[in-house]
């Protein structure tokens, strides 16, 4: 569409397959280490390698990573034998989950 832009990108540990997911007013720490928490909204992508990462949506910088397992496989069309996660998150905000 015309008129539309990057506002920023970001480099994950391995290939996307799924969509990233949004998440307005997740509570994170503030930076302060006094334990404060303030409401930021999150990108959450991730990757064939099996890494999750939460993206602040305003500036793409990361606000936390976390590696989950992959599966070993056979099919050579995927890096390094394995695939982690190829389906977009979704967020269950009763539960406070991803």
């Amino acid at each position: 569409m015309p008129g539309l832009h990057p506002l920023w990108s970001a480099t994950l540990t391995g290939p996307v397959f799924a969509q990233p997911t949004l998440a307005s007013g997740v509570l994170v720490d503030d930076g302060t280490g006094t334990g404060n928490q303030v409401p930021v909204d999150l990108v959450y992508a991730v990757d064939l390698g099996g890494t999750v990462s939460a993206l602040n949506a305003r500036n793409g910088t990361f606000v936390w990573q976390d590696q989950l397992p992959a599966i070993p496989i056979t099919c050579t069309d995927f890096p390094g034998l394995q695939v982690g996660i190829a389906g977009t998150p979704t967020i269950d905000k009763p539960n406070n989950r991803l």
